[in-house]
């Protein structure tokens, strides 16, 4: 029956893939695992199934599905996320889930779906903290992706742009993270985060100057300011 279960999504997934799909998302997902290629929707889809428990227990499929497909991945998360469990038993599974992420698509598409992160700041801020220590690139940038996402507020912001300064860039995407964080933290609190670039209090360059660039880009920071963000660009 578990195998049954198993062999079932592996099915579903092979049958909604097209060659199109795989190729883009190979061209763009630098990823150890194999990539069926589907849309997000298909995963999406077979999360809400599970959720509704038609492939039987979800919290048991979640150690049955494969950590080498990326879709499969894709779809443990989506059900760590919308298991009705509280806060410790979901981060134990958060835990388990973590190592096996080696791509930045799975690890945002988590961090978008864990909007319980919402109803317990508290919980989920220290445990965002914790996570900015592992030596493994991609937990790193699920801390920095779930602070940018949901600590940006008044309540964090101060604490959070102190600990995204101090992060280290020397992966690409663990620093392209902490400069979307200060890119999204310029739109939303810029005064506070333009101090950062003012002063030199990001350790990266890297991180500084991207997060200008990002700024730059976006469509919520007046001309005015974007302007002046390119003058401090480092050199």
């Amino acid at each position: 029956m578990i195998t049954d279960v198993k062999a079932e999504i592996l099915r579903s997934l092979v049958n909604a893939s097209t060659p199109e799909k795989r190729a883009f998302d190979k061209k763009l997902i630098d990823t150890e695992k194999r990539i069926v290629g589907v849309k997000t929707a298909v995963a999406d889809g077979i999360v809400g199934a599970s959720l509704k428990g038609n492939y039987g227990d979800p919290e048991k499929l979640i150690s049955l599905l494969p950590d080498d497909v990326y879709e499969t991945v894709l779809i443990k998360c989506g059900i760590i996320s919308g298991l009705p469990v509280g806060d410790e038993k979901r981060k134990e599974l958060i835990d388990a889930v973590l190592p096996s992420i080696d791509n930045w698509a799975n690890c945002d598409f988590f961090v978008a779906r864990s909007k319980y992160m919402r109803k317990n700041h508290p919980f989920w801020f220290e445990y965002a903290k914790g996570l900015i220590s592992s030596q493994h690139d991609f937990t790193v940038r699920f801390a920095i992706v779930s602070l940018m996402s949901y600590f940006l507020g008044d309540d964090y912001i101060d604490e959070t742009l102190g600990i995204a300064a101090n992060v280290r860039g020397d992966d690409y995407y663990v620093g392209m993270a902490v400069s979307w964080l200060f890119a999204t933290a310029l739109a939303k609190n810029y005064d506070k985060a333009v101090r950062y670039l003012e002063t030199g209090g990001i350790k990266s360059a890297f991180v500084h100057n991207t997060a200008i660039k990002k700024a730059s880009e976006s469509l919520r920071i007046s001309p005015e300011r974007k302007t002046y963000l390119k003058t401090l660009k480092r050199v």
